[in-house]
């Protein structure tokens, strides 16, 4: 059965509740469509205090250890590193305040749809691409990022052509298979949660 592989297990096992907390972030990306001024300050202000919440840890080590027993919240690499949630939302307020709304709402909706199931790529293909990355993962990724664009443009106020669509799917591809993970403090400049949605969302405005 398919969920007896072990990159299902795997992937059901691993922080199943960080997932869950970003796919629920869809909200933020279809709501700024709706009422960008409340989404724009929102992410904002959410933004600032996780951002300020990871500074007081460091500097204060037995809040930084309470953190990181949360195993279904913290990661071991998040250490002496910000937070995968305050780079998320820090990508979420770059986009929603500098970037063109359309863009904003494509290239962060892209991302967080990729990246909740990419673990399940290998299920598909297990072959290396990148350290740490497959083939698989690259091609689901792909997938559900264009499924979801085409979903965007028949759901909402968004309207982007096929060629543009599938542009967006391959940088949100491509973009997560150079992105790394790593414990090391400045790691987070390639993390996923800036590079992709961020780096998404520059190619295409400067494209379109």
């Amino acid at each position: 059965a398919v969920s007896q592989r072990p990159e299902v297990k795997k992937f059901l096992g691993k922080a199943p509740l960080r997932k869950f907390l970003k796919l629920i972030g869809l909200f933020l990306p279809l709501g700024y469509l709706v009422y960008p001024d409340f989404f724009a300050n929102l992410v904002l202000v959410l933004f600032v205090t996780s951002f300020g919440f990871d500074v007081t840890r460091f500097l204060v080590p037995e809040l930084n250890q309470r953190y990181l027993r949360l195993k279904k919240l913290a990661k071991e690499k998040e250490l002496k590193r910000f937070s995968g949630y305050t780079l998320f939302l820090f990508s979420a307020f770059t986009l929603f305040w500098f970037f063109p709304k359309d863009i904003a709402v494509l290239s962060f909706s892209l991302f967080i749809v990729g990246d909740v199931f990419t673990p399940l790529g290998p299920v598909f293909v297990a072959k290396k691409a990148m350290p740490g990355k497959t083939w698989g993962g690259a091609l689901l990724i792909f997938t559900l990022a264009f499924i979801t664009g085409l979903f965007l443009n028949s759901l909402t106020p968004i309207s982007f052509s096929l060629k543009v669509l599938a542009l967006a799917a391959f940088l949100t591809a491509f973009l997560d298979q150079i992105s790394v993970s790593s414990s090391k403090p400045l790691s987070f400049i390639i993390d996923d949660n800036l590079l992709v949605p961020l780096g998404t969302a520059a190619v295409l405005t400067l494209l379109i």
